[in-house]
């Protein structure tokens, strides 16, 4: 008898699920947040350790671990105004719909795709608050998971064991979904743009003018809601010209080293080196992805800049995580006897990455 759900599916969403439920959990105990908001927060979690999976399940659990227990990511916990109970009832609806979809097609992107529509469809017609945080954190966590296993498997390295090739229909349609969605709920968000646009031109989609067409008025769209609202001549909250200026280069390096400390650049510094050397394709997609964001953080001066910096935080800590597993590779070919011991001890020792972000922010409280 065939498993209702397939062995596999099982087996690469398990982690991720897990690290959402722990971080879940921190959020309503550690965190005294309301259970609508520490729902939305934890499909975040469980999003970037999908990213992460195919390093590893400790790797993955580490690092959406991580970025749950970064001050930025954390500063959305805690009491107040909740917003909509329907934003995270939808957000659960999706996913109902996902794993139904997965089961019965058995194919992933369709439930994905349907997950994401249903989503879109309850957020827009019941709530429409515009700016929401939550939906900007969903929709940046679960892109970027879909850009990069894309280009991992469309561009993958000599050594890699075989993998099947992401639908060339499917996978782009959600990305334009996810997009969308997010330049409609901010017009921050067109900043991954560049990005989305290089990775997917990079996977080598054969895609249709109506899809760019499509992207390109979506762009738009996002532009002229950066235009009307944040580089207005009379209050402009994004000034280019802080570009130029040497304190607000450091202000975002203080800023980024108080998320994940001296030893997070270090990691994340290496961990760049190394994946954009192997996957050279995806490491340029995710620099791009970078520089855009950290531009935004250095001219930046509105309000909500540490949730509008999100995406920084996320490949900051996917750099980080690959940093150790490439010391965990280094370790494993160093010896042929006790390699594999020491890789397991290296991944065992990234959970005290999280484990002391956690005790750093219960010491502040």
């Amino acid at each position: 008898m065939q498993a209702l759900i397939p062995p596999r599916l099982m087996k690469d969403w398990l982690p991720p699920i897990v690290a959402g439920t722990v971080a879940g959990a921190a959020f309503l105990s550690i965190g005294a947040t309301p259970i609508v908001r520490a729902a939305g927060l934890a499909f975040v979690i469980i999003g970037m350790a999908a990213t992460l999976r195919w390093l590893g399940a400790i790797l993955a659990f580490a690092g959406g671990l991580a970025l749950a227990f970064s001050p930025a990511f954390w500063a959305q916990t805690g009491g107040g105004s909740a917003g909509p109970a329907t934003i995270v009832l939808a957000l659960m609806g999706a996913t109902i719909v996902l794993i139904a979809g997965i089961i019965i097609s058995r194919k992933p992107a369709l439930g994905f795709i349907a997950g994401v529509v249903i989503f879109a469809i309850i957020f827009w017609t019941q709530v429409g608050t515009p700016r929401s945080l939550r939906l900007t954190s969903f929709v940046t966590t679960w892109l970027f998971y879909l850009l990069l296993d894309t280009l991992r498997r469309t561009n993958p390295h000599p050594e890699d064991e075989a993998t099947d090739k992401p639908s060339p229909l499917y996978c782009p349609i959600l990305m334009l979904i996810l997009f969308a969605v997010g330049v409609m709920n901010d017009p921050v968000f067109t900043l991954i743009a560049p990005a989305l646009m290089l990775g997917l031109w990079l996977a080598h989609f054969r895609l249709p003018m109506w899809y760019w067409a499509l992207l390109l008025i979506a762009v738009g769209i996002g532009v002229y809601g950066l235009l009307t609202n944040f580089l207005r001549p009379d209050a402009p909250l994004i000034q280019l010209n802080f570009i130029r200026d040497a304190n607000r280069w450091m202000d975002l390096l203080t800023f980024i080293v108080g998320q994940f400390g001296l030893g997070g650049i270090v990691l994340g510094t290496l961990g760049l080196a190394r994946f954009a050397r192997w996957y050279p394709v995806a490491g340029i997609v995710s620099m791009v992805a970078y520089g855009a964001y950290a531009l935004l953080g250095i001219s930046y001066t509105g309000a909500d800049k540490e949730t509008l910096l999100l995406p920084l935080f996320i490949i900051q800590v996917f750099w980080m995580t690959y940093a150790v597993f490439t010391l965990g590779e280094w370790a494993q070919k160093s010896s042929l006897r006790l390699g594999g011991y020491v890789r397991l001890g290296i991944h065992i020792a990234a959970l005290t990455i999280p484990v002391m972000m956690l005790l750093q922010l219960l010491s502040t409280l």
